[in-house]
């Protein structure tokens, strides 16, 4: 919403171009991309409005002064943009080589805490039972919230879209005296 504020100052027809595509790209990330993000994968209309930002963004003059200050922070908020995206589009993919290195560790650490009780003489006293049952269920807890955030866009503890349809309810809502 911020780098849609800044266009007030940018010529015409770029600023209106840069409006109508500031506009466009929550609403296709929130109705497009967010469930490709679910199967890994991103969406090609979504990379293409984000392009086209950039380049509208940096067809810009450099003069008048308050011009170029203008494309200057847009382009910082076009990197930050361009930054999480890259981020969403990571996690999408699910572990890396560490994550997934750190999963088993977990997974394994888990079933050793479970079971070395086991091999050494676990007593059946009804204190014991009791503290390796919560320990159990603590350490199944764990687990699955490890593997459910590995996915983030799908499953049960998916992340929802909501960023991006509250920003498009917020540039929708935006008066027409400060559309033009």
């Amino acid at each position: 919403a911020d780098a849609y504020w800044q266009t007030a100052v940018m010529p015409q027809p770029q600023r209106d171009h840069i409006r109508s595509l500031l506009r466009e790209y929550p609403k296709l990330v929130a109705d497009e991309e967010w469930p490709q993000l679910a199967h890994g994968s991103a969406d090609d209309r979504t990379t293409e409005t984000l392009n086209s930002l950039h380049t509208e963004v940096l067809s810009l003059p450099s003069t008048p002064d308050q011009v170029k200050s203008a494309r200057e922070r847009a382009l910082e908020r076009l990197r930050e943009i361009t930054d999480l995206r890259r981020d969403r589009l990571d996690q999408a993919g699910g572990l890396d080589n560490t994550g997934k290195f750190m999963l088993i560790g977990t997974l394994v650490g888990a079933v050793g805490m479970i079971a070395f009780p086991l091999l050494i003489g676990f007593t059946a006293r009804g204190r014991h039972v009791v503290q390796m049952g919560v320990t159990a269920a603590v350490l199944a807890f764990v687990c699955v919230l490890c593997l459910g955030m590995t996915h983030p866009f799908s499953g049960v503890l998916r992340v929802q879209p909501e960023a991006f349809t509250s920003v498009t309810e917020e540039l929708a809502g935006i008066p027409a005296e400060h559309d033009r």
